[in-house]
């Protein structure tokens, strides 16, 4: 494919890339570290080499191979579908490529509104906002903004088993038996109260 074509294919990717909110959210709360945004352009560069150098390729190769580096490189799973979708834009776009239908390309990518994180983050807290509702409720939309998020608790994943396990515990009360003598009563009551969340993400092979 000449230059301009390939310029073409290189746009369509970014365009993609920069309009996924999973990525975007882990660049801007820095899951990947100091070089969270050079890492994403690095995606970026590795995911317009996979789609230039093979013929059309099944979006679930793709899906795995992105899935991969997100996990390893910003310690973040997709599990709100975005990954699937996006994969699914990006081998449109190779398949119009490798086909020649660069007009189409084109149009595809001036049809296609860039999404800015910002308005996504006050979408959702517009949206979430109610006055008639409890107090509770107000934390929604900081909630909302890592939807679909999951993040790993360490670069090293190696060791991490495929489950996933919450362990809630409820507030318990225990007491001692009242006590009584002749002179005075003596009341214990000792309460625990906690509870602590255990997450462990697997890793794809």
């Amino acid at each position: 494919m000449a230059t301009g074509c390939l310029n073409v294919l290189d746009r369509s990717v970014r365009l993609v890339l920069n309009n996924w909110t999973v990525l975007q959210l882990a660049v801007e709360q820095g899951f990947g570290g100091i070089d969270s945004r050079e890492k994403a352009r690095w995606l970026e560069d590795v995911v317009l080499h996979v789609l230039d150098e093979n013929d059309v390729l099944d979006y679930t190769e793709l899906e795995d191979y992105i899935g991969d580096i997100l996990y390893n490189e910003f310690h973040t799973l997709a599990e709100d579908g975005s990954l699937t979708k996006v994969s699914q834009k990006l081998i449109m776009f190779q398949k119009l490529w490798k086909e020649g239908n660069i007009e189409v390309m084109e149009k595809e990518i001036c049809a296609t509104k860039p999404t800015k994180l910002s308005n996504y983050v006050k979408q959702k807290a517009d949206h979430s906002f109610d006055g008639t509702k409890d107090q509770d409720s107000q934390t929604t939309a900081v909630s909302e903004q890592m939807e679909g998020l999951q993040i790993a608790p360490s670069s090293a994943c190696s060791n991490c088993q495929s489950n996933q396990q919450i362990d809630e515990r409820e507030p318990s009360t225990r007491s001692d038996s009242e006590m009584a003598s002749s002179s005075t009563k003596t009341d214990k009551q000792q309460e625990e109260d906690g509870w602590e969340v255990v997450r462990r993400s697997k890793k794809k092979h």
